[in-house]
């Protein structure tokens, strides 16, 4: 069944021109075939937009085409976006947006989540995916102040994350159970922390921070099986954490010119670590890295280059 958007909520959402003070969206469909579609431009004050869709392929925008199905132009934006059954799919753009304060649930199989922001003052983004094959996308360009967490539970989880000149924040993204993969690549984010912690099975986490400014903390923790990490920075203070604790870890850091930090500890199985750190460009003092591995095949690696180096590997 499908159910339409209400003769308001459709007068709002729909209407061309500037859309009037406290313009506000809500919808509620359930059943099979569940569509929603929903645009927003040039409202003074808030646009917010809540859509609840509860059955089998819930679509918010075009899959296929990969269309977005929530859209706010030039307004303060809100988006709030619940699905429950199978086969879930939203697609979110917000552009030119003020302030915008963003949730996304989804529950079930298949769930696909593509958020993508360009041009936004300040953004909060948390999304929660609950169940199996969940896939996330998130995109965001030019934002000053943004902040970002993703959580997923469940089987297949995949999370790609992508910031090109934004700052002052950064992903949050844990995910729990079978086979874990996170992929975020920043460029030019200044003060901007990334943190990754996964728990159970093919684990994989990739975080690359180009042209960055003040970062100091990036972090991947993951727990159990074929763990991977990777960690890769660039330019003024740096910094690295990763934590592996079994199976197949691997794990790698580098740093390039100035601060520098790094520390590896990975703790059971076929353990590897390389961490380089290549600092200076008139830093006074400087990097550091520790590598600790306890048990099992391991090797370590390490190649520091300019300022105050000191480096600890301490494997049993």
């Amino acid at each position: 069944m499908k159910s339409a958007l209400s003769a308001l909520a459709a007068a709002l959402a729909f209407a061309s021109g500037p859309a009037l003070a406290q313009v506000f969206v809500d919808t509620s469909q359930q059943g099979s075939g569940n569509k929603s579609n929903v645009e927003q431009r040039e409202s003074k004050d808030h646009a917010q937009v809540t859509v609840t869709q509860i059955g089998t392929g819930n679509v918010i925008g075009d899959p296929a085409l990969g269309e977005s199905g929530i859209v706010q132009i030039a307004t303060v934006a809100g988006v709030n976006v619940r699905q429950e059954g199978r086969a879930n799919y939203a697609n979110i753009l917000q552009d030119h947006t003020d302030r915008s304060d963003n949730n996304m649930l989804q529950i079930g199989q298949g769930n696909v989540a593509v958020f993508r922001q360009d041009n936004a003052n300040s953004s909060t983004l948390t999304l929660e995916q609950r169940g199996s094959a969940n896939y996330t996308s998130i995109n965001q360009k030019d934002i000053p102040t943004f902040s970002v967490r993703a959580r997923q539970t469940g089987a297949d989880n995949r999370i790609v994350v992508q910031h090109y000149f934004s700052g002052y924040g950064g992903p949050d993204i844990e995910q729990a159970g079978s086979a874990n993969k996170v992929l975020i690549d920043q460029s030019e984010a200044a003060y901007s922390f990334v943190r990754v912690d996964q728990a159970g099975t093919m684990n994989d986490a990739y975080v690359r921070q180009h042209g960055t400014t003040f970062t100091v903390n990036q972090s991947i923790v993951q727990r159990g099986e074929r763990n991977v990490a990777r960690a890769d920075e660039s330019g003024q203070v740096n910094g690295s954490t990763i934590v592996q604790t079994g199976n197949e870890n691997l794990a790698s850091a580098t740093s390039t010119l100035n601060g520098s930090v790094s520390e590896i500890v990975q703790t059971g199985s076929y353990n590897r670590a390389t961490a380089v750190q290549n600092g200076a460009l008139s830093w006074t003092s400087g990097n550091f890295s520790s590598i600790t591995q306890t048990g099992n095949a391991f090797t370590a690696g390490v190649l520091q280059n300019g300022s105050g180096n000191v480096s600890i590997i301490n494997q049993r």
